[in-house]
């Protein structure tokens, strides 16, 4: 598996300024999971970018990550912060979610799912243009 140090210290650069106050590890996930599309580093990236908005109380809380765990009851995620951490993803993991209402994102479990399911798309070939 490829080490995050190999790859161009620009990308790294703007991912780590997306994912500021995210840990290390969700830096790195995020650039592997950049170069690989492996699926199983979405778990990482998401937890350490949903950890990043909730309050510092709550953090302790967010370690156990139990698929029943309530996003607005448990974690205090409401509607607006819902919108920007699928944003944060959507830019670190360069995938598009599909604007869900809140009630259908529930859960951890439900979250997660529609990530991973976004992460396992095929990603859309740019254009390029020579000039």
């Amino acid at each position: 598996m490829p080490q995050p140090a190999t790859f161009l210290s620009a990308e790294t650069a703007a991912l780590a300024q997306t994912l500021r106050r995210c840990s290390h590890e969700t830096i790195s996930a995020a650039l592997l999971f950049r170069h690989t599309r492996n699926s199983s580093y979405a778990g990482t990236i998401a937890a350490g970018i949903v950890t990043r908005y909730l309050d510092p109380e709550l953090r302790a809380k967010f370690t156990t990550f139990s698929p029943e765990l309530r996003l607005k009851e448990d974690l205090g995620i409401d509607s607006l912060t819902l919108v920007e951490i699928s944003m944060t993803i959507e830019e670190a993991l360069q995938v598009s979610l599909p604007d869900l209402p809140a009630r259908e994102l529930q859960t951890w479990a439900d979250f997660t799912s529609l990530i991973d399911r976004c992460a396992q798309a095929p990603v859309p070939q740019r254009a390029y243009v020579e000039r």
